[in-house]
């Protein structure tokens, strides 16, 4: 169970980094 637990938070964390990327190369591309 635990492992299946760590697996979502690892997923979750993965939208969160792509989300947080898309976010810098629309910064970068603002400016």
């Amino acid at each position: 169970m635990e492992f299946v637990a760590n697996m979502e938070d690892a997923i979750i964390f993965q939208r969160a980094n792509l989300a947080s990327n898309e976010m810098m190369m629309a910064m970068m591309l603002m400016t």
